[in-house]
């Protein structure tokens, strides 16, 4: 009380120009030394200062400090931090739309599992096909090479080469199909792992947040 009664009589002794045009700025020098005036320097109004009515004397507000470039970084820092988390809550809403449980990832598992189990099955039916095919033709030209009946016995041999050659090609093709299906559903195992431990830690998250939502309320 007694300061403000001080600060009042300073304020009424001022001249009326003094205040006419705003508030009254009151700071502290670097000598520690309380000053007052219409106008506040650059450097001290950096480091924060108080506004009274010229009139009363009463404060209106204190303007605080401007930050330093170490809380600007850090403020700048949580607010990537709330971006990151909010970004995070909005993934994992979607992922939970998906899949509501770990039984619905395990359903969804087993259902490509289905469809690349069948795709293997159909491309081994073929793969022994080739097998038995390519068999028969390197049959069927180890007996013409020794068949004296056969009429244009060269010709025949050649097709026979060139049907081998095909055959065989399909097969290495078809292998590499297969060995692909066979990786795709290595690939799908180890996707769907990780989709139960990102069901996890997004049930771990929720539950962490509705404690510290208990704790406060």
């Amino acid at each position: 009380m007694m300061k403000k009664v001080i600060l009042l009589s300073i304020l009424l002794l001022m001249p009326f120009s003094l205040y006419a045009f705003g508030n009254i700025k009151c700071w502290v020098n670097e000598d520690n030394i309380r000053s007052c005036g219409n106008y506040i320097p650059q450097k001290y109004a950096q480091e924060g200062y108080a506004e009274y009515d010229p009139k009363t004397g009463y404060k209106i507000h204190d303007i605080a400090p401007a930050p330093t470039p170490e809380e600007i970084a850090e403020k700048e820092n949580q607010k990537r931090e709330k971006r990151k988390q909010e970004a995070q809550e909005k993934k994992d809403i979607q992922f939970l739309d998906i899949f509501q449980s770990k039984r619905d990832i395990e359903r969804a598992r087993k259902a490509i599992h289905r469809s690349i189990d069948g795709q293997i099955q159909s491309i081994t039916t073929i793969f022994d096909g080739l097998k038995g095919n390519l068999k028969d033709l390197k049959a069927s030209y180890e007996k013409t090479k020794v068949a004296k009946e056969v009429v244009n016995k060269p010709k025949a041999l050649i097709k026979f080469k060139e049907a081998i050659a095909s055959v065989k090609q399909r097969l290495i093709n078809t292998e590499e199909t297969l060995k692909q299906m066979q990786a795709k559903r290595v690939s799908t195992d180890k996707e769907y792992d990780g989709y139960i431990q990102r069901f996890l830690n997004i049930k771990a998250r929720q539950k962490q947040q509705q404690l510290l939502q208990d704790q406060i309320f």
